[in-house]
This record gives structure tokens, sequence and C-alpha cells, in this order.
């Protein structure tokens, strides 16, 4: 399990193109982010098989402090992730992402 405070900048690239008078973290940045970190801080070497269950209910602004959760259960070959504003306690997105064994060379 991992738990940790991340802030998307408002000059990050990930908000470049996206709703230019509107700026948030797009659903597929997230994602991503969440299969990055389970790389580097969980010790997986995953990639993304399915997703069963996403839920985005509150966008990701720029410059607000975010509190990422992520858990990995090797036995069901699931990522499992929550991001929640860290001010209001709100959820903004949630998923369980199914993953397998990335091929090494």
């Amino acid at each position: 399990t991992l738990s940790m405070r991340v802030r998307f900048p408002e000059t990050s690239v990930f908000f470049d193109g996206h709703f230019p008078e509107f700026h948030l973290l797009p659903a597929v940045a997230q994602v991503d982010f969440a299969m990055h970190w389970a790389r580097q801080y969980l010790g997986t070497s995953l990639k993304l098989a399915k997703i069963p269950r996403i839920k985005f209910t509150r966008p990701i602004l720029p410059e607000k402090v975010i509190l990422a959760e992520l858990s990995y259960a090797a036995g069901t070959s699931r990522l499992t992730f929550r991001y929640t504003e860290e001010e209001t306690g709100a959820v903004c997105a949630s998923g369980s992402i199914v993953v397998e064994k990335a091929d090494v060379e």
C-alpha cells in the first residue's frame, strides 16, 4: 500500500492542450500516474491489462494538493487507486485496474 501527497503545478505539461480555458488533469494521465507510481514505489513491473472499474467524480485542478492512495493485490492482479482532495476530503477519482506482468527483455 502506498499513500502520498501530490500537487500538479499549473505549468505541468499534463495540462497543455486539455481544456485550455479550464485546466484539469486528464483521466488518462490519472490512470498513467497510478501505473507509474505502482512500478516506482510498490516494486512492480506490471502493465495495464484492463480497467473493470473507474470513476471520476471531481476534476483535479492545478495546484490542488491530492492524497493519492494505491494498493496492489498480487493474488488478484489488481491495482486500486483513489485520489482525494486534501483540503476538502472529496474523492476526485477511484478505480480498480487489472494488471499483468510486463514482458521484460
